[in-house]
Formats: C-alpha cells, structure tokens, sequence
C-alpha cells in the first residue's frame, strides 16, 4: 500500500515501530485475511505521516461470467441469502422491518461467527433499483469488540452489462472510521480491501458454478458438526 504525501495531512512521529505491534495485535482477530507479512509491509510505509480522516473509500470491480439478471438475482434479490455462499458470514436472515420501494427484503442481519450472541453484521437497504442493477446499503455491526475500528460503511453496488454472458461488478464502499481507525487506517484499509476481495471472490465461484466456494462448503461441514 502506498500513502501520498500531501502538505495538508498531519505528521505524526511514530516512537517505536514496537506500537505498530500493539496495534496488529488488536486488530488481527477483527481482519483474519491479513497475515503479518502484509501488516510488516504496511508498517514500514506508515512511518512519518497520518492522515486523520473520519471516511475511507475502498472501490472494487471484478468480471463475472453470468448475465446480469443473474448476478443481480444472487446479489440483490436474494441479498438475505447471503449466509448461503459468503465464507466470511455463518449464517444470515432478512430483517423484519418494512423494506423500501420495490426491494425484496428491508436488509439483513448476518451472523459473522457460529457462536450464540457472537458479532453480526447489521445490513439495511437504502436504495434500490432493479432496473438500473443499482443498490445501496448500510452497514453497522452488533456485539463486537469495542476495539472495531469501523463506525458503519455505506456500500453502493451497481452490475454493467458487458456482453450476453458476461457482466461487471462495481463495489464502492464508503466506510466512518472510529479515532483508533484514523490512526491505523493503512492497517485497517489493507484488512477491509482483502475483506472485500474475498468476498467477490465467493460470489463470483457461487454464480459462475452454481455452488458454493470450496472454503465455504468447509465452513458449511463444520458448522453442521457443531450444531
């Protein structure tokens, strides 16, 4: 990851490469994709200046080979369903709330771990087009750490038709960061953007075969083992 250096951002002399430590520690059970050599990297390129920006933006396009009334009837009318192939999701279920205009459901409520009372994932529709292939969502989390360092994400999504049976992904995410977020956002934004691959990822293989990803068919097995 590479930081711009602009005379506007606030410098911050880093004391001892031994915070970025502390920090990891914190963060690494919230962002598992992101291993210690990536946030070795990201440390050493964190080292004389911060940008204090209550927002980051994180923008994600992947190719799917599947017409877009597919693509759009996995991601969008079936969004409740999202337990069914996303390997970062245990389970998942709509929320009982009156939806918006024209979507199928108001939003979700996603279960991040197997166990009773874990961390979810609270995720409301705010606009929805289908006609368009444009959606938007809100996203805010319930009983996790206090040390989260995301407030909320806004996520738009929006499918473009390519050929016949071939269609584009668009991703964008506008994420409220906590204090402690601003302070390691290149940490955070390298754990939330590797979040993000995987989960287009999973849907990609979901659509484009028709069954889950192999991780998930994993996590699938032994969440029935466990029950």
């Amino acid at each position: 990851m590479f930081i711009s250096r602009r005379e506007n951002k606030v410098k911050t002399p880093i004391p001892s490469e031994y915070f970025f430590g502390l920090i990891f520690l914190i963060i690494e059970p919230i962002f598992p994709t992101l291993n210690r050599n990536e946030a070795d990297i990201c440390t050493i390129r964190f080292t004389k200046d911060i940008t204090l920006s209550n927002t980051m933006k994180i923008h994600k396009e992947i190719t799917i080979h599947a017409n877009a009334d597919k693509v759009w009837s996995v991601f969008a009318d079936d969004f409740h369903n999202v337990g069914n192939w996303l390997t970062q999701i245990s389970a998942s279920k709509a929320l009982e709330h009156q939806a918006i205009t024209d979507a199928p459901v108001s939003g979700r409520i996603c279960d991040i771990t197997s166990k009773p009372n874990g961390p979810q994932a609270i995720e409301k529709i705010t606009y929805y087009n289908a006609n368009n292939y444009h959606f938007e969502f809100d996203v805010t989390f319930n009983n996790t750490p206090s040390a989260l360092p995301v407030v909320k994400n806004h996520v738009k999504v929006k499918i473009d038709i390519i050929d016949l049976n071939t269609s584009r992904l668009t991703w964008d995410s506008d994420i409220t960061l906590k204090f402690l977020g601003k302070l390691i956002s290149p940490l955070v934004k390298v754990g939330i953007s590797k979040s993000f691959d995987e989960l287009l990822d999973d849907f990609q293989y979901f659509v484009e075969n028709d069954t889950p990803h192999p991780r998930k068919l994993v996590q699938l097995e032994k969440n029935k083992l466990s029950a």
